[in-house]
Parts: C-alpha cells; sequence; structure tokens
C-alpha cells in the first residue's frame, strides 16, 4: 500500500507520539528496512517523517498540517498554546499559529463536526453545551487581539480554498518545499 504525503502524516504523527519516538529514530527504522523495489515509498515515508509532530491531537490536524506545508503555508506552532485571561491555571490551545509579523499572530482553527456529536467528546455535556464552550472559548482567545482563522475539511480539501482564506489572512507563502519536486505525493 501507497500512502502519500498528507495521509501519511497522521500516520507519523500518531506513531512517534503512541511509540515514544524521537522522529529520527523511526526514520533510522524505515531507512534500514529499504530496499531498491520500493524506493519511492521509502523515499516519501521519509519525508512524511521529517514534518511528522506528536503535538496533533487528531488525524484532522495532521492532514491539514501536511497540506499546509505542501502548498507553502506550513504553520510556525501546531498546538499554539495560550493562558485563559479569566483563568491563569487553564491552558487555551489553537490548532495552529502563524507569525505574521514580530509577535503579530494569526490563528488557526480545524473545525469538525465529532465534537459536536461524539458522545466521548461532549463528555455528559449537549450539543448545545458545547457550542456554548466553543463560543466561550473563542472570545476568550479574542482578547488576545490575534485574529482566528476557521476552516472546515472540506474547504481543506477543495482545491485551493484553504491557500486562498490563509493568504487572505495575511498568512506568508514560502517557496515550496524543494523535496516536492523528487517526491510523488
Amino acid at each position: 500500500m501507497q500512502t502519500g504525503f498528507a495521509d501519511g502524516m497522521p500516520i507519523a504523527d500518531s506513531t512517534i507520539l503512541k511509540l515514544g519516538l524521537a522522529r529520527e529514530q523511526l526514520m533510522e527504522a524505515v531507512e534500514q528496512r529499504a530496499t531498491a523495489r520500493n524506493g519511492r515509498t521509502i523515499r516519501t515515508a521519509l519525508t512524511t517523517l521529517r514534518y511528522a509532530d506528536s503535538r496533533a491531537e487528531s488525524g484532522g490536524e495532521s492532514v491539514v498540517r501536511a497540506i499546509m506545508i505542501e502548498t507553502g503555508f506550513a504553520p510556525d506552532w501546531p498546538q499554539y498554546e495560550l493562558t485563559d485571561p479569566f483563568d491563569s491555571a487553564k491552558p487555551i490551545r489553537t490548532d495552529f499559529a502563524w507569525e505574521r509579523q514580530a509577535r503579530e499572530l494569526t490563528l488557526g482553527e480545524l473545525d469538525g463536526l465529532i465534537k459536536y456529536t461524539d458522545q466521548t467528546m461532549l463528555a455528559g455535556r449537549t450539543t448545545a453545551e458545547a457550542l456554548v464552550a466553543e463560543r466561550q472559548r473563542e472570545a476568550h482567545l479574542s482578547l488576545y487581539g490575534h485574529p482566528l482563522l476557521r476552516f472546515t475539511m472540506n474547504e481543506v480539501r477543495s482545491a485551493g480554498m484553504l491557500s486562498k482564506k490563509l493568504q487572505t489572512a495575511g498568512i506568508r507563502q514560502t517557496a515550496l518545499p524543494t523535496w516536492l519536486n523528487d517526491v510523488k505525493l
């Protein structure tokens, strides 16, 4: 089975988290299994591992980060943490953050419906209560003065929509990674 960069990222992210391995350890294990026949697959796996990050909290976040990397909008920080302005013991994380200029950030959130429908994620709350809690969280984040960009998986998978949103939000597009010329994604 061949898996491309974006589809492989959730696997890479969760593997380094669940196995507690450093990215380099897993890359070494992959290299040891390389053969002449699976060279392209190994290159794709190594490239994916190079960008793997155990901080991703969902497979969707991993896929989105991979697509951002592919399109030149790699986030400066996955799981960017701020302190709740009303409770200093309570951290608030956003899925992504980009620095537009010195200390001027844009925060990013992948919106999914599962947190409003999955009973485990609701943790005894109703969907309405989860929506109100999300609105309160966003209100607390807004006090920092950083724009918050929200996007759905449909927008991420829609040709060019995520890039357009990121550009409109003032996120700098960097040169595409040079490995995109070498690896079939």
